[in-house]
């Protein structure tokens, strides 16, 4: 119950450890920063107040021109299982460079105040602790970037504050997402997109630094370029949601089957295998019957979720409807067989044994429900073993699965390997097929 209200206490013991040594770092660099401004040992000066109170102003108005796009990605995001970054990082970073250590870390805790209580105030209690977090990494980057430029801002001091912002703040987040589970080491590559928008945030401070050192007022030509990057983020982000299923964060069947055709394309020109799985599960009716349609969903999103982690990144995963799921593994033999078969197996087999393990909090009462007893039910072909075109081979893997249901279910069946005809008898059976055909 008590993880229930305060999720953080439910991760692993390794990323709770590193919250909690991050937290209480940064609140005992705090406390210096106040000290040090108390005791006089922090110089700040009219100018730094005023570079300081631009900053938070343009902040914050940056927040709310652009909250309703910042929302949207941040539920297409966690839908996809990618991350959503807080823009504000650019403002942050400038202050980082421009004035005193305890000046910038205002600047940041207000920034993130506002974004608690005002761009993000539906999600912010059930949330509180991730925002909280993000907040203590964003601090301790702020801590980083300072002390490399020690009030002298060079080019060479610049680009060594920037490098030491980003680092710390992506190794702080990403490294508890790793511990926790979410995110494995080989799934790193995804988060791609977002370390090159924070790169040229960044890039992008370090030039706002240069045009405030000279004048404060030149702040204002930073909102055009940053308004037009939203909007390109916004456009990218609803592509993402065209070809992302909402409630599992998995490739849409249109989608799935798009990609799916270009990978046996490919198949077909280098002679490769390439496998198809679906996964079904069981009895779904009646667990939506029993716990909810809501406790259904929360199901759903766990089974992708173990998708996603078991499943190499390569592979393409989506959801092919209600309760089905489907999977496309490119095999690395150079020529269809049993060795193709069997490597389809072994990955159906580890899928459901991941499902069979699965532990489903769901439920929105004081006591929430633990559901432990979902299984599927997996079928799978192997192209072109069982047909030349991907309709014949999910048909087959369909097949497949039908007869794993049939079986008793928490079942994996191969279709089986459709004999080829050999020599001349091969042949002429195959001319007789054709006449029949015609």
């Amino acid at each position: 119950m008590q993880s229930r209200r305060f999720p953080v206490f439910a991760l692993p013991g390794r990323a709770l450890a590193v919250v909690v040594a991050v937290e209480l770092a940064t609140a005992l660099l705090v406390v210096g920063d106040v000290v040090r401004v108390a005791t006089g040992a922090v110089a700040v000066t009219p100018h730094h107040l005023a570079t300081a109170g631009l900053l938070t102003a343009a902040g914050v108005l940056h927040q709310e021109v652009s909250s309703r796009v910042e929302r949207y990605r941040s539920r297409v995001a966690s839908g996809s299982g990618t991350a959503a970054l807080n823009l504000g990082s650019l403002w942050i970073a400038t202050a980082a460079l421009l004035c005193p250590t305890p000046v910038a870390v205002a600047v940041a805790v207000v920034s993130y105040l506002h974004l608690r209580c005002f761009v993000y105030p539906a999600h912010a209690n059930r949330d509180l602790y991730k925002i909280v977090y993000s907040a203590s990494a964003t601090l301790l980057a702020v801590h980083a970037a300072s002390a490399v430029t020690d009030g002298d801002v060079t080019l060479a001091t610049t680009v060594g504050a920037l490098a030491a912002y980003l680092a710390v703040d992506t190794v702080a987040v990403v490294g508890v997402v790793v511990l926790s589970g979410v995110l494995k080491i080989r799934d790193l590559p995804r988060l791609r997109p977002e370390l090159t928008l924070e790169t040229a945030l960044l890039c992008l401070a370090a030039l706002l630094t240069a045009a405030m050192s000279i004048q404060l007022w030149l702040i204002a030509f930073v909102f055009p370029p940053l308004l037009l990057l939203h909007r390109a983020l916004f456009v990218r982000q609803l592509e993402l949601a065209a070809r992302i299923d909402g409630k599992t964060g998995l490739l849409t069947a249109a989608t799935w089957h798009e990609l799916a055709t270009a990978h046996l394309d490919e198949a077909r020109v280098r002679g490769r295998s390439v496998g198809v799985l679906i996964v079904d599960i069981d009895q779904f009716k009646e667990l939506n019957d029993r716990y909810g349609h809501l406790a259904g969903d929360a199901v759903l999103a766990a089974l992708a979720r173990t998708l996603r982690t078991t499943l190499r990144r390569r592979d393409a995963v989506g959801r092919f409807g209600g309760e089905e799921f489907v999977v496309l593994l490119p095999l690395p033999h150079t020529a269809p067989g049993e060795s193709a078969r069997a490597e389809l197996g072994t990955v159906a087999e580890r899928i459901r044994a991941a499902a069979e393990a699965l532990r489903v909090e769901a439920g929105t009462g004081p006591e929430p429900v633990v559901i432990d007893h979902v299984t599927v039910s997996v079928g799978g072909a192997v192209f072109p073993d069982h047909g030349h075109h991907l309709l014949d081979v999910v048909a087959a893997a369909d097949a497949a699965l039908y007869e794993a249901k049939r079986s008793g279910r928490n079942a994996v069946r191969l279709a089986k390997r459709r004999p080829a005809p050999a020599g001349r008898a091969g042949a002429e059976q195959t001319g007789r097929q054709a006449d029949r055909d015609r």
